[in-house]
């Protein structure tokens, strides 16, 4: 999946900019069939007590009726099962390679090496109608520490070249930290927010340097020799 990286400014704040990501909230993906069993469990015992003569169903006192309608929740349900296990397939693979092209990018700004006189703090702060949720924030191929109240998540990095990714997020912005190294409160503040279409996206300081990744390059926007 390619990010859609808009390089634009927030109308709310003139100095930050803003990078969007084409998907929302994607955890690990997780696979149950309890409820699916149960229906079967359920669907077989209709049918037998159908079959047997002893159960009806209810507005027809018809048994084979009973019968058909079991077989009916019964083809729901393995349907249903089917279609999970599709579904957490598919969903494994597109997280892969989503891991998979993190890895390759965090690796690819690694080796540029250059680093900063004095380390710099990073902090995103998350709009309170998604700081619920946990994006498994990471800096330079590190997890970043969250606090669970707040919703914050806080990271250090001594390079200049800086990767920040999110394992549960297709969002991937690298930027310049150089203006930071001596500032008097060396901090990068980073918003994560979620706009009225479901799309999320960062809001980064105006003055550090945005590098655009896996998108062309907007107009402006210089990379790091």
């Amino acid at each position: 999946m390619t990010q859609n990286t808009d390089i634009a400014y927030n109308p709310m704040t003139e100095n930050r900019v803003t990078v969007m990501s084409k998907s929302g909230f994607l955890p690990e993906p997780k696979i149950s069939y309890v409820g699916d069993i149960i229906g079967i469990i359920i669907s077989v015992f209709l049918i037998i007590g159908g079959a047997s003569g002893l159960m009806v169903l209810r507005g027809t006192d018809s048994s084979p009726a009973l019968v058909v309608a079991g077989f009916l929740f019964l083809a729901l349900d393995i349907f249903s099962m089917v279609k999970k296990s599709y579904d957490f397939k598919k969903a494994g693979e597109e997280r892969h390679k989503r891991m998979g092209r993190m890895s390759m990018q965090e690796n690819t700004v690694k080796t540029d090496g250059r680093l900063l006189p004095s380390p710099v703090n990073l902090r995103i702060i998350c709009d309170q109608n998604i700081s619920v949720f946990d994006y498994g924030a990471r800096l330079n191929g590190s997890p970043m520490t969250r606090d669970a109240k707040s919703g914050e998540y806080y990271g250090t990095t001594w390079y200049v070249y800086n990767i920040l990714n999110f394992s549960n997020l297709d969002l991937t912005v690298v930027f310049d930290a150089g203006a930071y190294a001596y500032a008097n409160a060396p901090e990068i503040v980073v918003r994560l927010f979620r706009d009225d279409k479901g799309n999320n996206g960062v809001d980064l300081p105006g003055d550090l340097m945005v590098i655009p990744t896996e998108t062309p390059q907007p107009a402006g926007q210089l990379p790091i020799a």
